[in-house]
């Protein structure tokens, strides 16, 4: 009598990724930049994720054309978010245009991801008792987020930024999300 052993399922199988919000805005464009170099150093697929509507409050269903020119206006910022850095894509990518908050959307994307990375954000488009995508990924991603700073100006297209970003990493505690640490 033979016995036959299958291995178990290599971990290490599994492909890294990288997953990025993009929404058109230069923070945005510098943290996409920041994720394509990190995916081409380091082989990992990447994830392009742009959400709409923009944390708006009104259910854009119910409005005749405002689904239609939200979406459009969304995969067009994509679009144009693609376009900059496609000499320097290299790898799988894969893109996603979601129809959720931005946070929510970002969130749900990187369940497997080992990083979700996002732009800094601009404080003018903060609006008074609502917390920043950032601050929400920050909080509830399940993988490590990076927050690529902006310092105001739009990114280069020909030559791949080197910012310092800032990571996140959850520190669990018996099996639970207790804090989180960071490093500058």
């Amino acid at each position: 009598m033979s016995t036959h052993h299958t291995p178990p399922e290599d971990i290490n199988s599994r492909r890294s990724r990288v997953v990025v919000g993009v929404h058109g805005s230069s923070s945005s464009l510098c943290a996409l930049r920041h994720a394509v170099d990190l995916a081409r150093e380091r082989g990992w697929d990447l994830e392009i994720v742009t959400a709409w509507p923009d944390a708006d409050d009104i259910l854009i269903h119910d409005v005749p054309g405002r689904y239609i020119a939200a979406r459009g206006h969304a995969l067009e910022s994509q679009r144009q978010a693609l376009a900059t850095l496609e000499p320097h894509l290299a790898g799988d990518v894969e893109t996603y245009l979601v129809n959720a908050r931005p946070a929510e959307a970002l969130i749900a994307r990187c369940g497997e991801a080992d990083l979700l990375v996002i732009g800094s954000g601009r404080p003018e488009e903060e609006r008074p008792g609502r917390r920043s995508v950032g601050a929400e990924c920050l909080e509830a991603a399940p993988c490590p987020v990076t927050v690529v700073p902006n310092h105001g100006q739009e990114p280069e297209p020909e030559s791949p930024t080197r910012e310092q970003p800032r990571h996140r990493r959850p520190v669990r505690r018996n099996g639970s999300r207790a804090a989180t640490s960071s490093s500058a």
